[in-house]
């Protein structure tokens, strides 16, 4: 079926719709694993500044508040972690708004052997609110 790889397309194109950015303030380091990426409240002993970075959750299947916070946040790791910090400060999030609702309808007729059949459906969708989140990416120094 041709249907199945179009639709594959149009799935994995919403999915890579995500804003995820940065800005070098120094320079990078060796990428380290996104779940060794800690949030610090105040600034540690010893660190250097790597980039400030920024991601949101766009295109995500989430639906809570913190579902998508938590996908921000996640995405936000990543991209630290990929230009070598092993830290954030300063994480601000934020809200991008969400799509407006959605409201739709359909009639349908259906024929090809007794008794034709005739349908109605109505669809409501009401999006999440996408996250943003950035911060300053450090590396710890002794790390």
């Amino acid at each position: 079926m041709r249907l199945r790889p179009v639709l594959a397309a149009i799935l994995c194109a919403g999915c890579a719709n995500y804003h995820s950015s940065h800005v070098l303030v120094g320079p990078i380091q060796p990428p380290v694993d996104p779940s060794s990426v800690r949030i610090f409240l105040h600034p540690p002993a010893n660190y250097e500044e790597i980039a400030l970075v920024k991601a949101d959750s766009r295109g995500s299947f989430r639906w809570s508040s913190q579902g998508t916070t938590d996908l921000a946040l996640e995405r936000l790791k990543n991209q630290a972690a990929q230009l070598g910090a092993n830290g954030l400060l300063n994480l601000s999030l934020g809200e991008l708004g969400a799509a407006s609702p959605t409201l739709g309808t359909g009639v349908a007729y259906g024929w090809g052997g007794p008794p034709a059949g005739y349908g109605l459906g109505t669809s409501v969708g009401v999006p999440a609110p996408f996250k943003s989140a950035t911060a300053l990416a450090i590396r710890m120094r002794g790390n």
